[in-house]
């Protein structure tokens, strides 16, 4: 029988280091190498699975053709989303390539081509649903057409497969000439649907247009706000009087100013020849005239006459007369002057009058025009929005009598020669690729769902104790050079004490002694384990040499009465053990025997020891560890597996702690936690965790934690295994 490894005690392997070796690229490569049979299986049976499948499926056979989408501006309805139009070009594109992979005109090819009735697309059987078979041939035929824009132009390319390479042609064709007849439907409909809405639409805009240049005008004539050539009436006469006053103004200025010249010159004693040069009256001057010829007259008569002639007197009287004649002219024309005057103040008065009337129509007007002004804008933008919609109309007339559609035909589709294949190089990575795939995921899920414990670290992670020991399983080659009665893991650790089988144990008894220092007691030790098969017997065995060897008294309590695997290993027979002791029918000191290649004492079992009697549960085994405890250094029982057998439970009640044998990638997590949880529930301590049978060469076992222990430096250290 073989035994169990060994990894650091506790203080070495915390949980921080286990978390980042699984995170970190070395944990991953440990997991790899763990599971590397597996995933090689996996990848190889499905690399070749995916490989042979494109050589099992039916031919198919892959058509082009080749379009090109032009970006075209559609009619469009209201301008101001005319001036919001985007420019279309990848966007148009891309729309396109939508409309061709829709639903609807996939359905329209497949009615088209009558592809229902073809059992290679729409095998229909007895009694099915037909809605769900059409669904299903529209989905196929969807999958069966492939889309895709080349490069970054505007051509798009169609590929049609089919198990038929000219119905694989025809796919592609006739879905051309379904997506240009639909752009062409579609570009007529928007066209007719543009031009009833605009023709609507001018109709509203026409009629509010009138209503709202009719409200204008209603109120321009009720507020007088009257125009003739872009100049309103109350404007222009206003100009006009302010004319009229000005002419007014002059002409009362001129006639005021004669007046004035005149009053002034008579009543300054101005003679008739200064007036008459002011008036420039005719009637004057005659009379000047007259009056100078009668004074040279006057003037001649009075040199030949004397005063009191008669000729004189007359002339005289004439003179006088005529001076008369002249202050009386004089007298009406200022009287003329004045009156002039006068009259052309007057005027001037009611000229002003009518233009201050003018200037007050001219401020009502003014206020007045303030609602105008707005009435007139909103007239101005309903004829601006009126007529832009008039010119759209025309626009989108034209656009409709073309009716262009935005899809042109480069190259057809024609009926390939061969069916489509996949390039050899291609399948093989494809496969390749899947197979390494599986292969990982596969790792996984052995990794996940594997519970076996591998490491210390699986130990502290999945159970939550420590790992006290990590011990290397012994190769047979080596077991079979050594004598046939030694021939056993413990006979191997005697022969080769420098051995890293035999440090394991030495690091186990540290770890006991550690413990006993901590605890003050430690010596009885109870070994057990959660399943059978797992070397506790050969565990406590090498312990017990290791313990004698070292120079402490030790006694080996076989207590596993249903197996007696210690008498197997050590080849006896005794004819009394234990249970006779615990009969009280012998002393335990004659019944112990020594163990020669170690010099630990042995309290075996005999042949007829099993009874269903819990005798380990007595007051008697009681006072047995009692005497004991007194006779030796420490005492070692080789007990049962606790999950199996119950009397363990009472051997481990009496233990001052427990070691748990665990076997290395064979025992569970699960099963090692329901043993500690049980020997817990005896109120007795476990030490740890004793891993046996662990290879340490086995792929995926090196970690930073296990490095001391597993790394080629050892070789320097121990004896070769």
């Amino acid at each position: 029988m073989s035994i169990s490894t060994y990894l650091p005690p506790a203080p070495l392997a915390t949980t921080t280091i286990a978390g980042a070796d699984e995170l970190s690229l070395r944990g991953a490569l440990n997991m790899v190498q763990r599971r590397r049979q597996i995933m090689l299986s996996v990848f190889c049976v499905v690399a070749l699975l995916a490989a042979m499948a494109p050589l099992l499926k039916a031919p198919v056979y892959e058509a082009t053709a080749l379009i090109m989408i032009n970006p075209v501006q559609g009619p469009v309805a209201d301008p101001s989303q005319a001036a919001r139009a985007p420019t279309r070009g990848a966007d148009l594109v891309d729309s396109g390539i939508e409309v061709l992979h829709s639903r609807e005109l996939t359905e329209r090819l497949a009615e088209h081509l009558n592809l229902g009735a073809d059992p290679a697309w729409s095998p229909i059987p007895d009694g099915a649903d037909r809605a769900r078979v059409s669904d299903s041939l529209i989905t196929k035929v969807q999958n069966a057409i492939s889309i895709r824009r080349r490069g970054d132009t505007n051509v798009v390319e169609i590929v049609a497969s089919s198990p038929n390479a000219t119905q694989s042609a025809r796919m592609a064709n006739d879905l051309v000439e379904l997506y240009v007849g639909s752009q062409v439907a579609f570009s007529l409909e928007s066209s007719a649907q543009a031009t009833s809405w605009l023709n609507q639409r001018l109709t509203e805009l026409r009629a509010e247009l009138l209503l709202k240049e009719q409200a204008a005008q209603l109120y321009r004539a009720q507020n007088g706000l009257l125009e003739s050539g872009g100049v309103s009436l109350t404007e222009q006469q206003i100009s006009s009087v302010q004319g009229s006053v000005l002419a007014a103004r002059a002409d009362y200025a001129e006639k005021q100013a004669r007046y004035q010249q005149v009053q002034a010159m008579i009543q300054g004693g101005g003679g008739a020849a200064s007036v008459n040069g002011a008036l420039n009256s005719e009637v004057i001057r005659e009379l000047r005239a007259r009056e100078a010829d009668i004074a040279q007259r006057q003037t001649d008569m009075e040199s030949r006459y004397s005063d009191q002639h008669p000729a004189l007197q007359n002339v005289r009287a004439e003179r006088a007369s005529i001076g008369q004649q002249i202050n009386a002219e004089v007298g009406r024309i200022l009287s003329n002057l004045r009156s002039e005057m006068e009259v052309s103040y007057a005027r001037l008065a009611s000229l002003e009058t009518s233009l201050g009337a003018a200037r007050g129509q001219l401020q009502a007007n003014n206020t007045a025009q303030v609602p105008l002004n707005e009435l007139e804008r909103e007239a101005a933008a309903a004829r601006t929005v009126y007529e832009s919609y008039l010119q759209r109309l025309h626009e989108v007339s034209q656009q409709g009598a073309l009716a262009r559609g935005e899809v042109r035909a480069i190259s057809a589709a024609r009926p390939p020669s061969a069916p489509a294949t996949l390039n050899p190089s291609a399948i093989l990575v494809i496969a390749l690729c899947i197979g390494a795939i599986a292969a990982l995921l596969a790792a996984l899920l052995a990794e996940h769902f594997d519970t076996s414990l591998r490491s210390a670290e699986d130990v502290e992670q999945k159970v939550g104790v420590p790992t006290i020991a990590s011990i290397p399983t012994i190769s047979r080659r080596l077991l079979g050079k050594l004598p046939l009665k030694d021939r056993h893991p413990a006979g191997y650790m005697v022969a080769n004490p420098m051995s890293a089988f035999a440090e394991a144990f030495r690091v186990l008894r540290s770890s006991l002694t550690y413990s006993r220092a901590q605890a003050g007691r430690s010596r009885v030790v109870a070994i057990t384990s959660a399943l059978p098969h797992e070397g506790k017997t050969t565990t406590a065995l090498c312990l017990a040499r290791t313990i004698a060897l070292s120079g402490d008294s030790v006694v080996l309590v076989d207590c596993d009465v249903r197996r007696r695997s210690l008498n197997e290993i050590l080849n006896i027979a005794p004819p009394a053990g234990i249970m006779q002791v615990l009969d009280g029918k012998v002393h335990w000191r004659s019944v112990v025997g020594r163990d020669g290649p170690s010099n630990d004492d042995i309290l075996p079992l005999a042949a007829d020891a099993f009874t269903p009697v819990d005798v380990f549960g007595s007051e008697r085994m009681r006072r047995l560890v009692d005497e004991l405890t007194l006779a030796y250094d420490m005492v070692l029982f080789d007990c049962a597996p606790i999950l199996i057998v119950a009397e363990t439970r009472a051997l481990v009640s009496l233990a001052d702690t427990v070691i748990v044998v665990g076997r290395w990638a064979k025992t569970s997590a699960d099963a090692l936690a329901a043993a500690i949880a049980q020997i817990e529930s005896t109120g007795t301590a476990v030490t740890g965790i004793a891993l046996n049978q662990v290879n340490p060469r086995a792929p995926g076992q090196s970690s930073y934690s296990r490095a001391i222990y597993y790394s080629d430096v050892q070789k320097n250290y121990f004896a070769q295994q």
